[in-house]
């Protein structure tokens, strides 16, 4: 779905519509040793799956979540359930089913909630993710995961017309290549790949990519600098001028002390809109205060 110009989006927070919503409320319980987590009541699927740890700092939501894949588009705050299953030391399986539900809005969506109804089918979507941890030496630990959903209902397809169900997958690695012995300072690399259905989704696959440095600036142990690429190839069905839209994206943040940052951030699109739209460069201030 192409948002004010992009088929990405540029931030979730900046580029979603306007409207006041409760945007997670659930329950959360671990038992058997820590070993099995559930996790029940409206969450943000994003939160949930597809977490590469060093790109949730970037701003382009394509970073750290399976752009476009019917469930992420914002906001992607749904009711249902989440189990997580560690009984293998450093390994990690989720499962997830979430009602998506936005064209018929809860009571509790209607009563707290201004975000207007979109024209989005009822439907289910169901999650799997396996995680692992791993090191590839004492200060250079890592994560793998991959993931798949599949999502129900009757679905509108690119050329017009309906079908039953659609589904998708991910990947991704998250890995430190570079770590002082006090873990003061660090740099890691990240990447990520998604692949959805061509007859649903503009975007059939993506791949994403980037570099964070930690701590690496002299006398700012606290700040962070990095660069990425978010690159979406364009399904045939989208009939668009272009096969792919491309992100590139650079920020430094600045940590100034009790709990607060502020991160300068440049983004630069290429075939914006799958080429609908000249190429296009974003400058942003995003203010954090952690307390």
């Amino acid at each position: 779905m192409i948002r004010h110009g992009w088929l990405q989006g540029f931030s979730y927070i900046d580029d979603a519509p306007p409207a006041t919503q409760l945007y997670e409320l659930y329950y959360k319980q671990t038992i058997f040793n820590d070993r099995l987590t559930l996790q029940a009541g409206r969450m943000d699927v994003n939160n949930i799956f597809d977490i590469p740890v060093d790109a949730t700092d970037f701003v382009n939501p394509s970073a750290s979540d399976a752009p476009l894949s019917l469930q992420n588009a914002p906001p992607s705050q749904a009711p249902g359930l989440a189990v997580f299953i560690t009984a293998i030391p450093q390994s990690t399986v989720i499962f997830g089913a979430f009602f998506n539900g936005r064209s018929h809005p809860t009571a509790l969506d209607a009563m707290l909630n201004t975000l207007a109804t979109i024209e989005e089918p009822d439907g289910t979507s169901l999650n799997i993710e396996f995680d692992q941890n791993y090191k590839i030496a004492a200060n250079m630990p890592g994560t793998v995961g991959i993931g798949a959903f599949w999502r129900t209902g009757k679905l509108p397809t690119l050329d017009g017309g309906v079908q039953s169900g659609t589904g998708g997958g991910w990947a991704f690695v998250d890995q430190t290549l570079w770590q002082t012995t006090d873990d003061t300072q660090r740099v890691a690399a990240w990447g990520n790949g998604t692949v959805n259905d061509p007859r649903v989704s503009e975007i059939d696959y993506s791949i994403q990519a980037g570099l964070l440095g930690a701590g690496i600036i002299p006398g700012r142990p606290e700040d962070k600098i990095a660069i990425g690429l978010d690159w979406a190839h364009i399904s045939t069905h989208a009939g668009l001028p272009k096969s792919y839209e491309m992100a590139t994206e650079c920020f430094y943040e600045c940590y100034l002390g009790r709990g607060i940052t502020v991160q300068p951030d440049l983004q630069y699109f290429t075939h914006t809109g799958g080429g609908l739209y000249p190429d296009a460069l974003i400058a942003l201030i995003r203010v954090g205060v952690n307390f």
